[in-house]
């Protein structure tokens, strides 16, 4: 009898807590607030591990929060990635692949402003690419308002850092007007972009050795130094250039850092911060690791493919919580979408749901792991459709054509992941059954999308209009 009452209570108790978070679910509209941060290695923040201070802002607001450390975009390029983000649908199943040019987002495919749009939320963007802006994409689609600051010409004058300092001021301030309000706020910011050129303090911190540089040299100056490096190399890059080079990246990262800061700070004095989703997330990488390509979009290794992702919703109040599972960037959408409890079974997305990593912590610290077979392997592709790779939780392969820009002269390359994080050594001579039954998938899959193109030049596969347009709109 008195077991049969403990049951009793027992399931009382669990009907209970399911009614209180259907019913929280029903009557609760979290915020969405998205910080994005252009360019950005994880690797290079010190959230992740690094040893430079870059982001001590994003460290405290980690805090609170799931940290990813495992999540990749399929395509390093900033408006596909981004594409990619805001519609769940992969690049080989949208498409787009570059900046600028090419497939966009296709006007029947809902995106997350349009969605949150529908179930009642106040859109608003403060976007610094001009390539997610609305003339050369789509994403402004659903948003009641989408502001544009075009932060190519940023690093030129002291003036224009001033006045991106204050758009971003002006994206705080509209928090602030709509705290009343059921709101997405999506802030990008531009910094760590290439080419580097963070105010002279920033970099002092991290190498007192470059403060006579900076001072001496002019601005262009440094720029044209540094720029003659950002192509396919025959010859390895000065170590003096490229230490430079990282530092100034480091600089720009930590700039990054305060004005999520700043956000962040707002979100806590208007008491939003518990009533709001907080993503802040990176597009893409940057090279530096590779003696031969420093930029990102043509090749595909960790340091292009790798991103930072980190979700703070009100489950993680005061403790952190690093999930190693796999999660792509198309996984972002239907996850959020979740955790905002809106219904996402009508959707036609490539993207995989996994709320579940985040609720199943309201009770434990400890977050399951979901099949990893939903998602892996990844397949990815460079922004010229010249590289594809795929990665299976372990290996990565990777194949080029002959007119991509080519690492050792390798056309394949095979890299243990578990062992070489950093891709620094191409086993695929030791492991060729490996490679070949990794090839035969990647092809099976990227053939359905009529990759890869027949083309036997020794350029990459882009014509001179499309190479002229490209350097017009910056690249």
């Amino acid at each position: 009898m008195k077991l049969k009452y403990l049951l009793f209570l027992l399931i009382f108790f669990i009907a209970l807590i399911g009614l209180y978070y259907s019913t929280a679910r029903k009557t609760s509209s979290p915020n969405l607030i998205l910080i994005s941060i252009d360019t950005l290695r994880p690797d290079h923040m010190s959230m992740y591990g690094y040893n430079r201070k870059t982001t001590p802002n994003i460290d405290s607001f980690a805090q609170d929060s799931f940290v990813f450390t495992n999540a990749y975009t399929e395509i390093p390029f900033t408006r596909p990635s981004f594409a990619s983000l805001m519609t769940g649908i992969s690049p080989f199943t949208s498409g787009i692949i570059t900046n600028g040019i090419g497939p966009s987002i296709d006007s029947n495919t809902p995106t997350l402003a349009q969605i949150l749009k529908e179930n009642g939320y106040t859109t608003i963007a403060y976007v610094s690419n001009r390539f997610i802006g609305p003339k050369l994409s789509n994403l402004n689609k659903g948003f009641d308002e989408f502001h544009l600051f075009d932060a190519y010409g940023l690093w030129k004058r002291d003036t224009q850092r001033e006045k991106y300092n204050n758009f971003f001021n002006q994206a705080i301030s509209t928090i602030k007007k709509n705290k009343n309000k059921k709101m997405f706020i999506w802030i990008h910011l531009m910094d760590p972009h290439y080419p580097f050129f963070p105010p002279p303090s920033s970099v002092c911190n991290f190498n007192s050795n470059y403060c006579e540089t900076l001072t001496i040299k002019s601005e262009i100056g440094l720029l044209k130094d540094i720029n003659q490096y950002f192509a396919c190399q025959n010859t390895s890059l000065n170590n003096d250039t490229l230490d430079l080079s990282k530092t100034l990246y480091d600089g720009d990262i930590k700039q990054a850092d305060q004005i999520v800061g700043n956000v962040v700070n707002t979100l806590k004095n208007t008491k939003l911060l518990n009533k709001s989703i907080v993503m802040i997330y990176g597009d893409h990488g940057e090279g530096f690791d590779h003696d031969y390509y420093f930029t990102h979009g043509g090749v595909l290794y960790n340091s292009a493919v790798r991103i930072p992702l980190i979700i703070r919703d009100s489950s993680t109040t005061g403790h952190e919580v690093k999930i190693a599972q796999v999660i792509r960037n198309i996984d972002i959408l239907p996850t959020v979408l979740q955790l905002l409890h809106i219904r996402i079974n009508k959707l036609s997305i490539d993207g995989v749901n996994l709320s579940t990593l985040i609720r199943s912590n309201i009770f434990n610290k400890i977050t399951r792991q979901i099949n990893n077979n939903q998602i892996l392997p990844i397949y990815f592709i460079n922004t010229t459709g010249t590289k594809f790779a795929i990665f299976d939780g372990r290996y990565k392969y990777i194949y080029s054509l002959n007119n991509s820009c080519l690492y050792n002269n390798e056309l394949e390359e095979l890299y243990d992941e578990k062992t070489d994080p950093e891709e620094k050594n191409n086993i695929i001579k030791q492991h060729k059954q490996l490679a070949n039954s990794l090839k035969n998938q990647l092809f099976d899959f990227i053939s359905k999308y009529g990759y890869p193109k027949k083309d036997n030049s020794t350029e990459w596969n882009m014509s001179e209009d499309i190479i002229k347009k490209l350097k017009e709109l910056g690249y």
